[in-house]
This record gives structure tokens, C-alpha cells and sequence, in this order.
């Protein structure tokens, strides 16, 4: 009897805690999930967005399925977050460029290279830019198989995507060119990475050298050492999961 006294506790406790939400529209449930994420109380936050998803299709299930999966990112859930993505994906009838961009990264960090490549290659174009973002982790991708010369095609393509600065993809679209002899583009690639970054994108500083030192010294083995980022932005954006 005692037993069952403390589980109707708890149950009251839960749902006092909850019914206020409940009691408002689907809207103020989404509000309450997002303050939930901005505190860091994501178990509670997918909770709240779970309320939502009872309202069939549509863009407010779409957005509650990929803050579920964000949640789940957050936490190291990444097999859950997947599951989220792509039901984000298919609420939106496979036109969400930001659930496909996270689903792409949570399957990078799973290993999971050739689900990931499908999902980058879904990021059409949209207001956020994300394009330009998927394009390079595709060129990474590529790069990491051994097929320099699609990579290096990524690589422009991103770069051409938007006007942002983009040192990331010059310096590797640099390290490319390098390896296939064009040293010249190559240097001018490092040069704009620098540019871009200030200075602070040391990669691009130490490949610049290493091609001056190349055409000095003509020895080919100096390619060996030189450097590719993934570090993609160097101001104050951030870019990858979340709400």
C-alpha cells in the first residue's frame, strides 16, 4: 500500500509539473521546449516537443521532430538523433536543408561516411546557407576516399555557394591543386585562406610556405607535408545541430 501511495505521488508530482503546458496550445509547448534547450534541460525539452508531434505532418512537426533530434545529439544519443532527422526529413517531404545538414553530421561522428555523403548531398539551397557548409564536408569526404579531383570540385563549389568567408574550403581547395602540381593556384588559394581568416587559420600560413620552399628547392617530397583544416568558420557563427 505504501508502495502504491509513492508511485501516485510521483504521477501527481510529474503531471502538476506538466499540466500548465498541456493546458496551453501546441505553440506554447514548442516555447517551453526551446526554454528547456536554452537552459541545457534537454530530457525535459524532448518531452515537450513530444507534444507536439501528435498534430499529424507539417512544419511545426518537422521542427519538433529535428529539436528531439538535436536533444539526442546533445546528449551523445546519436542513433536516436538519426532516427529524428530523418523523420524531420520526411515531415518536410525531403526538402529540409538544416535536418539533412544535422542528420549528415551525426552520421560523420557514428563513421558512418557513406550515409553521411547521401545526407550532405540532400543540403539543397536555402536562407541559412547551408549549402556551401555540406558542399565542403562533402569535399572532406571525397578527400578522405582518395578522389582528389571531385573533392577539389566540392571544394569550389562551396566556396562558390555564398559570399561568405570561406578559408576552410581555399586552403584545402589549395592542398588539392598542390598535389596536382598546380602550384601557382595552390598559392593563391593559401594566400585567400589567410586573408579570410586573419591570420588565424595557421594551416594555410604553414601550406603557403611549404610551396614557397617547393618552387625554391624543387623537391616534390615537402607535399607531404602539407595541411588540411575542418575547422570551417573562423567569425562568430556557428554551425551544425540545433533549434
Amino acid at each position: 500500500m505504501q508502495r502504491l501511495w509513492k508511485l501516485l505521488f510521483v504521477v501527481l508530482v510529474t503531471t502538476a509539473a506538466i499540466l500548465p503546458v498541456r493546458a496551453d496550445d501546441l505553440s506554447a509547448a514548442f516555447e517551453r521546449g526551446d526554454q528547456l534547450v536554452a537552459m541545457g534541460q534537454y530530457e525535459m525539452a524532448i518531452l515537450h516537443y513530444r507534444m507536439v508531434l501528435g498534430d499529424g505532418f507539417g512544419e511545426r512537426v518537422a521542427k519538433a521532430h529535428y529539436n528531439i533530434g538535436v536533444c539526442h545529439h546533445k546528449l551523445g544519443r546519436l542513433n536516436d538523433a538519426v532516427t529524428e532527422y530523418r523523420a524531420a526529413i520526411k515531415a518536410r517531404r525531403d526538402d529540409y536543408p538544416k535536418a539533412a545538414f544535422a542528420l549528415g553530421t551525426a552520421l560523420k561522428e557514428m563513421g558512418d561516411w557513406k550515409a553521411a555523403k547521401e545526407a550532405f548531398s540532400q543540403v539543397g539551397a536555402d536562407a541559412t546557407g547551408l549549402r556551401a557548409d555540406a558542399l565542403f564536408e562533402l569535399g572532406m569526404i571525397f578527400a578522405r576516399e582518395g578522389d582528389y579531383s571531385i573533392a577539389a570540385e566540392k571544394f569550389r563549389e562551396s566556396i562558390a555557394q555564398t559570399d561568405r568567408r570561406l578559408p576552410a574550403s581555399h586552403n584545402n581547395l589549395g592542398v588539392l591543386l598542390a598535389l596536382a602540381g598546380r602550384q601557382d593556384e595552390a598559392e593563391k588559394e593559401f594566400e585567400l585562406a589567410r586573408k579570410q581568416s586573419d591570420g588565424r587559420l595557421r594551416e594555410a600560413t604553414h601550406n603557403l610556405k611549404v610551396c614557397r620552399s617547393l618552387r625554391a628547392k624543387g623537391s616534390t617530397q615537402l607535399l607531404a607535408s602539407l595541411k588540411i583544416t575542418t575547422q570551417t568558420h573562423f567569425d562568430d557563427e556557428t554551425k551544425g545541430a540545433r533549434p
